[in-house]
């Protein structure tokens, strides 16, 4: 299932007039579950709550490419610490630009396997990745950059965790930042926690580049419908 929301704005030039139509595209978006998912190359900042939930049950979900700004709870991955059908949830979280303006939940993570991988965080004002309800979160290949404030140099945020796996592996951590692990850490959980080949975290800066929104031209769009028939074609 694609993101039904691309359907809307991919061929109008003038989506940007007409948010409304474009927030009653994506009504349901993220209720009930959604399985095999990709939310790529978006743009988001400043909404009244999440500006990414995945909740209800929905796994295979990839969030990659974005940019995202000035925001307080940025991704919500797991509705809540009860509701245990996301313990089957995998979400993988890729190549994704963290910029100014952002406080906390890049992601936010309950029960399910997490991959955090190859993303620039380069603001961060409370914490980065945090979770509850005992989440597997492998966290691999990012740049972190710690604000000056001696007080919010850790990376994470457990909380109530008593049989959580989080490990960190190649993560660049600058001006102070630390990650704190937990778990034995079983191959097994972070097998399903490992769903993309990460690259080092010195070239995550040119990765992420031209993250967010894609400038929309004809030929592109051309170039895209193309692409996504012969996608058709070659699933069919």
């Amino acid at each position: 299932m694609g993101n039904p929301i691309e359907g809307c704005w991919h061929c109008d030039p003038y989506w940007v007039n007409n948010r409304n139509i474009l927030a009653d595209c994506g009504i349901g978006f993220d209720k009930n579950a959604i399985r095999v998912t990709r939310q790529d190359k978006i743009s988001l900042s400043s909404y009244a709550d999440g500006l990414i939930d995945t909740i209800m049950g929905s796994t295979a979900i990839t969030i990659s490419n974005n940019f995202f700004t000035h925001h307080d709870k940025v991704m919500l991955l797991g509705h809540c610490d009860v509701y245990t059908q996301d313990i089957k949830m995998q979400v993988t979280v890729a190549f994704n630009l963290f910029g100014e303006g952002l406080v906390q939940r890049m992601p936010r993570c309950r029960h399910g396997y997490f991959h955090v991988v190859n993303n620039d965080y380069t603001h961060g004002e409370m914490y980065s990745i945090g979770g509850s309800a005992n989440p597997t979160i492998h966290s691999q290949g990012n740049r972190f950059l710690a604000p000056d404030n001696r007080f919010q140099k850790e990376v994470t945020k457990p909380k109530d965790l008593i049989e959580s796996n989080w490990r960190s592996m190649g993560d660049l951590m600058l001006n102070g930042a630390f990650f704190i692990a937990l778990g034995a850490g079983a191959s097994s959980n972070y097998a399903k926690a490992s769903r993309m080949a990460k690259r080092p975290s010195s070239i995550v800066g040119s990765i992420t580049t031209n993250s967010g929104v894609l400038t929309c031209t004809q030929s592109l769009i051309t170039k895209g419908e193309y692409i996504s028939n012969l996608i058709l074609k070659f699933e069919a």
